[in-house]
């Protein structure tokens, strides 16, 4: 596409230094037009990549989701539900591939041991880049609903309370629709298994 925007002079000061880091960003930008802005300035949720997790199992059409309290729900004006039901997701840690955070993250969260090679990602992208750094791998995996039974999961030492629901794709789609289940994240893989696996 023929555009004429970039920035430079790219300045960054950490405003908080949590769980959660936040910079104030200060840059010069050129405008699409190629008319000059000075002293841009910007806040900017930083966080290290992501990935979500998609379980399906195609023999019984059976998607697994985790049911959890969200700090993002808690606080919402949109809701007064803090529970959120979303796929399997989670920080990729450093020398991790997305690949193998997917399958560390469905043991902790459900205690489901996914083969790797189930496991392919459909999307990557910055999840919200308005205002995180955040980029997201989003992955499709399959398993056996037969020989599960939903249990509660999660890292004790990182206070996590999860648990995992299974969910006929047609139930699915209806909670999806109906905003029963308000998670992107969980929308994108319900919308993609409808296209993609019948």
């Amino acid at each position: 596409m023929d555009s004429k925007a970039k920035v430079n002079n790219v300045q960054e000061e950490r405003l908080h230094d949590g769980f959660f880091k936040v910079d104030k960003v200060v840059f010069d930008q050129t405008k699409h037009s190629g008319e000059k802005l000075e002293g841009v300035i910007r806040e900017v949720f930083k966080r290290d990549p992501v990935v979500f997790l998609s379980l399906f199992d195609p023999n019984t059409k059976m998607h697994l989701v985790v049911e959890q309290v969200r700090i993002g729900a808690i606080v919402s004006d949109v809701t007064d539900n803090p529970l959120v039901l979303e796929p399997i997701a989670g920080i990729i840690d450093k020398g991790e591939t997305p690949l193998e955070a997917a399958v560390r993250e469905a043991k902790e969260e459900t205690g489901v041991n996914v083969d790797i090679d189930s496991i392919k990602i459909i999307q990557e992208g910055f999840t919200s880049p308005g205002g995180s750094s955040e980029y997201g791998y989003f992955a499709t995996g399959l398993f056996s609903s037969t020989e599960y039974t939903p249990q509660d999961g999660g890292v004790e030492g990182e206070q996590e309370d999860i648990r995992s629901h299974l969910i006929s794709h047609e139930d699915a789609m209806k909670m999806v629709c109906s905003g029963e289940m308000n998670s992107m994240s969980a929308a994108f893989g319900i919308f993609w298994h409808n296209i993609n696996s019948f």
